[in-house]
């Protein structure tokens, strides 16, 4: 008790008063000089409480059993604080047997460590790919998926496993995209693996070709989800005005009205419009998301607008 009431009070003294001068890359330009503040040692004792806080959670966050466990996670957000102390625990984890009794906890805990420690974002995905892997082929078992196309959106109704580790890998999409074609050539390309293109950055050329070859496979499944990965991927080129016009399906008028209306309000600049970014709009563009992504293409939009006018 004592121990959490310590971290209490040197969380909150520590930081408001004096957390800009200690953490900023640089002092403020205005900021008064106290010559006799530096000289009688409050510098010093500043600094050392900041880093007994910092030693204090990190050792306390690493420690599940500790009784301040909870409240060191609290303040590791709040400070951000990164370690490498955090890698191995987190590799231990991934590297774990399913079978482990308090594997899931462990699971729990390593995600939500990761952006805390200093794993660089390629060594994340590659420890999550095989894991995603083990529980995504169990989930579509469960939920006879395998029967069908696969896409991202499959995983949101499960558990903590699939469903956290897709939104973890929502946060590495280029290094996703220079991962995923080697767990493709090495004869990964399940239906499971396929529908992780979804998440890589859309304009590459790397992916795209291992997914055609998803899209030929003579598994149904494969076949299924390539053809759903595929069509999302090339809906994110930035020639698709050409690939649209060549295909004759959209009238070129209505293509480009559509290109210009997403460019006002498309904030990320993605090329595409997202609930949030949409909900500023006179007139919903809902309907236009045909495949369920929840984000509107300029070749949805342009499709959705000719088929108001029939």
């Amino acid at each position: 008790m004592l121990r959490l009431v310590f971290l209490l009070l040197l969380s909150v003294f520590s930081f408001p008063l004096y957390g800009s001068v200690l953490y900023a890359d640089e002092p403020a330009a205005d900021a008064p000089i106290d010559d006799d503040a530096a000289n009688d040692g409050t510098s010093e004792v500043l600094v050392n409480a900041a880093e007994a806080l910092r030693e204090i959670v990190i050792s306390d966050a690493l420690d599940r059993s500790s009784d301040c466990h909870h409240q060191a996670i609290k303040i590791l957000k709040q400070r951000k604080y990164r370690d490498e102390r955090f890698n191995q625990r987190i590799r231990e984890a991934f590297g774990g047997n399913k079978g482990d009794e308090g594997r899931q906890k462990e699971l729990e805990y390593a995600l939500e460590m990761i952006p805390y420690s200093t794993l660089t974002g390629t060594e994340c995905v590659n420890l999550i790919l095989p894991l995603f892997a083990e529980y995504a082929n169990e989930f579509a078992e469960e939920t006879q998926r395998h029967a069908g196309a696969i896409s991202i959106g499959d995983f949101k109704q499960d558990g903590l496993p699939t469903a956290a580790l897709v939104a973890m890998l929502r946060r590495f999409p280029s290094e996703l995209t220079r991962v995923l074609p080697e767990y493709l050539r090495k004869g990964d390309a399940t239906p499971i693996m396929c529908s992780l293109a979804e998440l890589t950055v859309k304009e590459n050329l790397e992916v795209l070709p291992l997914i055609v070859d998803a899209a030929k496979s003579d598994d149904r499944a494969t076949k299924l989800t390539g053809l759903h990965a595929l069509n999302h991927l090339l809906s994110g080129f930035s020639d698709r005005r050409a690939l649209v016009q060549s295909q004759g399906a959209i009238d070129s008028k209505y293509f480009s009205y559509a290109e210009r209306l997403i460019g006002r309000y498309d904030l990320n600049h993605d090329g595409s419009l997202t609930q949030d970014e949409w909900k500023t709009m006179l007139m919903s563009p809902s309907e236009a998301d045909t495949d369920g992504d929840d984000k509107v293409t300029a070749s949805e939009y342009a499709v959705w607008m000719e088929s108001q006018r029939k």
